[in-house]
């Protein structure tokens, strides 16, 4: 019970957030188209001030002025939002596995010895060779 008011009120809080940035968006419209050369950023910050602070009132004007904007994305967002929420995840029990034949965008991992080996650019020896060699390295270097 805890938490399907848990998600009830998460799907509200989400779906008012969207319904004011609906809002605000399509007050800047309308200023702009308002205004037109006029227009300055503080009548448009007033207008969205305005917006953000009586958001009902200026949501029964844009109906009331039959504005599209506000009718379609208005009835949009909470079905949208709605479908997001409740559809159903496509999760696989089965754990990620990676194709280490194809290479594809954001893939990342260590190469295998053969691929490594496989162009004769790198020679292949163990850690105790290549400290010997360096070692090796740095006495030849006294002399």
């Amino acid at each position: 019970m805890k938490g399907n008011i848990a998600k009830a009120i998460i799907l509200l809080v989400i779906i008012s957030i969207l319904e004011l940035l609906v809002l605000i968006i399509a007050t800047v419209l309308q200023t702009a188209s308002d205004l037109k050369l006029k227009m300055t950023s503080d009548a448009l910050f007033n207008q969205i001030i305005e917006t953000v602070l009586s958001p009902i009132s200026t949501a029964m004007n844009f109906i009331d002025d039959k504005n599209p904007i506000v009718i379609i994305l208005g009835i949009a967002v909470p079905i949208y939002v709605l479908y997001a929420f409740l559809k159903p995840s496509k999760k696989k029990n089965a754990p990620w596995e990676v194709d280490e034949e194809h290479g594809y965008h954001g893939t990342a991992r260590f190469a295998k010895h053969n691929e490594i080996a496989k162009d004769k650019n790198f020679k292949l020896q163990s850690q105790k060779e290549v400290l010997t060699e360096f070692e090796q390295s740095l006495l030849k270097g006294d002399k």
